[in-house]
């Protein structure tokens, strides 16, 4: 049994559709995300916000320049 199908069972179909649809859509757009700052699809949390993080230093930086 996959996931989704998991998911759907414990919250009930129609519930569960909306749930996962709402996951399906988060996660579709945190791998957009990590394509446009050039990390693999596999990248952790962890080093999206690093990478998050390195960025918005450096917009910062030239910002006050």
């Amino acid at each position: 049994m996959s996931e989704l199908e998991k998911v759907r069972q414990l919250l009930g179909i129609g519930f569960g559709g909306s749930v996962v649809t709402a996951v399906e859509a988060q996660k579709k757009v945190l791998d957009e995300l990590k394509i446009a700052l050039g990390l693999p699809q596999d990248a952790s949390p962890e080093e999206l916000l690093e990478r998050i993080s390195i960025i918005k230093a450096e917009h910062e930086e030239f910002s006050q320049k």
